[in-house]
Parts: C-alpha cells; structure tokens; sequence
C-alpha cells in the first residue's frame, strides 16, 4: 500500500451498494460458487439479487440481515463490502471507535485523525 491517505480516501467514496457488490463476488470467489449458486442460497429472486451484485438494488436493512443471516456473516461486512472470516469484529470496533470519535471536540477530532493515519503509515510501511 503505497499511500494509505489516497486509499482511506478511495475506501470512503465507495457507496453501500458498491460495497455489497464487492461483499457478494469477494464471498463467492472464496467460497467457489458461482453467483447462480449464491443467489439460490441467499434466497432471493435471480433479477434482484444480479441487481445487488452489479451494484445497482437497493434492498432493505431487513433483506441485509436475512441474507447475512443466510451466509453466517454479520450485516455490516456486506455493508462494509468486506468477506474475511473474523474481520466482522475488527470492523464493529472501528464503527464503534468512529462513534466515539465523532462525540470530540473538533480540535481532539483532527488530533486522532493525524495519531490514526500516521499509525497506519507506519503499518502500511513494514508490510
């Protein structure tokens, strides 16, 4: 990763249903389904659910929760566009830490954010 800045600001323009595209072809691809066999497991119409994949439906929070439920994963990995057994809880902690985050004074705000990213920097360079 040679510049977290540029890829934090990439990860944030992309939108919930880019994410759940990404979410649906990460976890088929690692599962070996096609999306055919995805589509039948989650239990959703072939036309709405080719929608989620290309990024184009719009489903209800409930929809999210029964396909999550579907596939053993927490809602909020589709929504994040993140398939990685185990991250669920990583990616609840920074929501949670971001939730707190936004209760700072502006001024302790930008102080964690230039803590963060300088953090992230130093990670992305031992990588």
């Amino acid at each position: 990763m040679s510049n977290p800045v540029k890829y934090c600001q990439e990860a944030i323009k992309m939108d919930l249903r880019a994410n759940m595209a990404t979410f649906f072809q990460k976890f088929a691809a690692k599962q070996g389904l096609s999306i055919a066999k995805l589509q039948i497991i989650v239990d959703v119409s072939r036309n709405t659910f080719y929608a989620y994949v290309r990024g184009k439906g719009n489903p209800t929070l409930s929809s999210i929760e029964c396909i999550a439920s579907c596939l053993g994963v927490d809602p909020i990995a589709i929504l994040l566009g993140i398939y990685d057994p185990g991250s669920s809880e990583v990616s609840v902690l920074l929501l949670n830490t971001i939730r707190c985050v936004s209760e700072l004074t502006p001024e302790d705000r930008a102080q964690f954010i230039k803590l963060f990213i300088r953090e992230m920097v130093r990670l992305w360079d031992t990588e």
